[in-house]
């Protein structure tokens, strides 16, 4: 079964400013994670919307492990607030 995980977040700076952050901050980490697809989207003037599917939960937890303290240190920089939600998904086609 295939999983998900969605990162929503927030801040006073404008999305792209805080997407060229959080990119230059997790870039060195995402090369390395099992994800099989990442999006990013706005949301707002000063939010957005982070994507990554997993072919498996063991997948996800492997990239979380590789990315949660880059994900901290960014958010504790910027000021931005983040909420992470996860689950399975099963794909009808």
């Amino acid at each position: 079964m295939a999983w998900v995980r969605t990162i929503v977040w927030s801040s006073k700076l404008p999305f792209a400013d805080c997407l060229k952050h959080f990119k230059s901050a997790t870039a060195p980490v995402l090369k390395d994670s099992p994800a099989t697809a990442m999006q990013y989207a706005q949301t707002g003037p000063n939010s957005g919307l982070f994507i990554a599917q997993f072919d498996n939960k063991r997948d996800l937890n492997k990239h979380e492990k590789l990315l949660v303290d880059a994900r901290k240190s960014a958010g504790r920089q910027m000021k931005i607030r983040m909420t992470v939600h996860d689950g399975a998904v099963k794909w009808s086609g």
